[in-house]
């Protein structure tokens, strides 16, 4: 009964070995998928988002403009991410979403920050014409 046992032995240490020098290649391989992903995700969600929208809500919505673009996060398109693994979809869209997000940001604040110099330099404008205007007494004003 014992030898049964001794000839077992050498088939799964066989298994094991070959298993642990297939493992480095299985993870290598998932994380250049995870890679892949990372790199198509950044790369969609460059080209598709839209920054003059997002310039011209922190341009005409100032504040407002710039809080929706730091709350709102755009999913990616699903055509994307048909017959994908549920591991590549959620890298997929955690990167697609942190990459559109930072761009929307920028350029909001961008829009934002042009409104405040505008709106600056039109009260500096106003007032300084206003302080140079010379004022007479009405005479009817008596």
């Amino acid at each position: 009964m014992g030898r049964c046992f001794q000839y077992a032995k050498a088939p799964t240490a066989s298994l094991l070995a070959f298993l642990m020098l297939i493992t480095p290649l299985a993870v290598q391989a998932q994380n250049q998928d995870i890679q892949n992903a990372i790199i198509e995700a950044e790369a969609a969600a460059t080209s598709a988002t839209n920054k003059i929208l997002w310039l011209g809500a922190g341009l005409v919505g100032s504040w407002i403009g710039l809080g929706a673009a730091f709350l709102y996060k755009p999913n990616p398109p699903a055509i994307a991410l048909l017959g994908k693994s549920p591991d590549y979809v959620a890298v997929y869209t955690d990167a697609y979403q942190e990459k559109a997000g930072s761009i929307q940001q920028k350029y909001a604040l961008y829009g934002c920050g042009t409104s405040i110099v505008c709106c600056c330099l039109y009260y500096f404008v106003v007032f300084a014409a206003m302080s140079s205007v010379e004022t007479e007494p009405d005479p009817y004003y008596y």
